[in-house]
């Protein structure tokens, strides 16, 4: 199988969001998971586990909160402008405004400026280990390949 960069962004994005994904998300999963039943559920279950992982502790709610969202509800006394669905980018919004923005989502607790920035700084080494990772694994086109010599077992 020649698989995409997109079938694999497919499953991480079903990884991280179980049961809340729409239509949409369910047609083409499914088109993945016919392409490539082992390794689909093989990358799901690898993911799911690592995003459960996260869910055990306070810090961990709030890197994958971070991990997970885009943006965020504006609320009052924040310091950027909403879009006209009444929305901000969360990288535009400072460290103090993230915790607000955390504490008031689903799930969210208090959390201090400091427990961001330490969770900020997770996010951005995390996203820089798997555009580096990606560099190993993509070809330029975006298709999986692997370089290296195959390895026999004796």
């Amino acid at each position: 199988m020649l698989a995409h960069k997109s079938w694999i962004e497919m499953i991480e994005i079903c990884a991280a969001s179980p049961g809340v994904l729409n239509q949409h998300f369910r047609v083409n999963f499914a088109l993945a998971y016919a392409a490539e039943p082992d390794l689909a559920a093989a990358l799901l279950n690898f993911l799911r586990g690592k995003w459960r992982n996260l869910e055990k502790s306070k810090a961990g709610k709030l890197k994958r909160f971070l991990s997970q969202n885009t943006a965020v509800k504006w609320e009052r006394g924040f310091a950027g402008k909403p879009d006209r669905l009444g929305y901000i980018s969360l990288w535009e919004l400072q460290d103090g405004e993230i915790a607000l923005a955390f504490e008031h989502s689903p799930g969210g607790v208090a959390v201090t400026s400091e427990d961001v920035l330490k969770a900020r700084k997770w996010a951005k080494r995390n996203q820089d280990a798997g555009k580096k990772f990606a560099q190993k694994v993509f070809d330029e086109n975006g298709n999986l390949h692997v370089r290296g010599k195959s390895r026999r077992r004796k």
